[in-house]
């Protein structure tokens, strides 16, 4: 038979185990409805970025550091402004956002703002992604004061930032001055065109240049003079017909009248066979000229013997006076001379 004591020793071992337990399952029950509370997040990276140029057209960016550098296709007018995709971490935000318009150009600056606030300011960095400027120089290209030249893109000339405050164009003479030519794009069945225009100014010397072109990064300057600046065409002199009989000796001169004489050069006699065939006959040499009149000397080789000044027969002979080539037709090749016709139907004897 059990003792009081021991009775109750026994009676608070039984009901200790029941109540420890209840105790255990109280504090698990009471952590397990804590939450995790984490700090905010300090990301702020740009993790994608595009553009989107003329056309729809994305062109992906780079981020490098603090730079987000978007390489532009030369092909492609650079706009003052383009549309954004933007790609940032979770939780932060970025000003401008994705969508909004920004200024196409070096320096646009991007806020990513973390969910602590801490924020990294990016900046755009325009590059040009252009090879060297291409030029088809074999024709030339020519027009008087306060003209304009036209030239085809992508087939005459290539290889240009289309931007006129990133690409420039000069004439340069000989003694490498260089004179800048205004330009803008023009249109004309469906193609694209630069525009030169060379201004009506007294520096603007009629002669010939060698084009030089700067866009972006690199330059180009043609090989040979091949812009001519040209006089107009109602600027070629102009020389009296002859209609009475001339004699001249070999190794004397020869005057010829006339207007507007200027920038004169050689004459030329020629004539043609009996095929038809164009045929020299000589060259007077030039001596001296003024408005109104030239000289030439008769070289003491010259053939002797009575021609028909105009006639097309064996004995006939024909007389042009060279002027400046920068009148009408001009070729950098200086293939394209100008002369002056002397007119006449008579007798001119040489002896």
């Amino acid at each position: 038979m059990l003792r009081p004591s021991s009775m109750k020793q026994s009676a608070y071992t039984y009901l200790s185990i029941p109540l420890g337990l209840l105790c255990l399952i109280l504090v698990v029950s009471s952590s397990c409805k804590k939450e995790t509370v984490y700090a905010p997040s300090s990301l702020n990276r740009i993790l994608g970025f595009s553009v989107v140029a003329p056309g729809g057209e994305s062109l992906q960016g780079s981020v490098q550091g603090d730079s987000i550098v978007v390489y532009w296709p030369s092909y492609l007018a650079i706009p003052d402004s383009v549309s954004t995709e933007i790609e940032v971490s979770e939780d932060a935000v970025v000003e401008p956002g994705a969508g909004t318009k920004i200024a196409l150009k070096t320096g646009t600056a991007f806020k990513v703002v973390a969910a602590n606030n801490e924020y990294k300011t990016y900046y755009l960095k325009l590059v040009v992604n252009q090879p060297g400027i291409e030029l088809y120089e074999l024709n030339g290209f020519s027009t008087t004061k306060g003209g304009a030249v036209n030239i085809q893109l992508y087939t005459i000339l290539k290889y240009i930032i289309e931007d006129t405050t990133v690409t420039k164009f000069w004439l340069q003479n000989e003694a490498g001055d260089a004179l800048s030519l205004p330009w803008d794009f023009t249109e004309q069945g469906g193609s694209r065109f630069v525009q030169l225009k060379v201004p009506n100014d007294p520096a603007y010397k009629e002669g010939a240049y060698a084009l030089k072109i700067e866009s972006g990064t690199v330059s180009y300057l043609s090989s040979n003079a091949i812009f001519g600046i040209l006089y107009p065409g109602s600027a070629k002199p102009k020389a009296d017909n002859i209609t009475e009989p001339i004699t001249v000796k070999r190794g004397e001169t020869i005057t010829f009248s006339g207007s507007g004489f200027f920038d004169m050069k050689e004459a030329r006699l020629f004539g043609y066979d009996a095929n038809w065939n164009e045929q020299e006959i000589g060259t007077f040499t030039l001596e001296n000229f003024t408005e109104t009149s030239v000289t030439y000397k008769v070289p003491d080789n010259f053939p002797a013997g009575t021609y028909e000044l105009g006639g097309w027969d064996t004995d006939g002979i024909f007389i042009q006076l060279r002027t400046s080539d920068f009148i009408g037709n001009w070729s950098w090749s200086g293939s394209n001379k100008v002369y002056v016709n002397i007119d006449g139907n008579t007798s001119f004897t040489v002896e």
